[in-house]
């Protein structure tokens, strides 16, 4: 496994364990941003990544109590691919 940095030099696993905490603390909606937004732009060819990492967290801690959400983040995923 290689050491990845982002792009202001945080390790990429810390940022994805920083993003997870943050969801599951229910932290400020602008840190889960800063989160997403450091791995988005740290690596823009595998941006796909951040939504395979939602369904992960998804899947692993809020499926069960809110099935409603599935739906959701599929619509959410959708629009994004289409954008150009």
């Amino acid at each position: 496994m290689t050491f990845k940095l982002t792009r202001l030099l945080y390790s990429y696993d810390e940022v994805k364990l920083s993003l997870l905490c943050a969801l599951i603390k229910k932290s400020s909606l602008d840190e889960c941003y800063f989160w997403c937004g450091e791995l988005y732009y740290s690596d823009p060819d595998d941006a796909f990544d951040i939504f395979k990492f939602i369904w992960k967290i998804y899947f692993d801690f809020y499926a069960i109590h809110n099935p409603g959400l599935e739906k959701y983040i599929q619509k959410k995923e959708l629009n994004w691919r289409e954008k150009p």
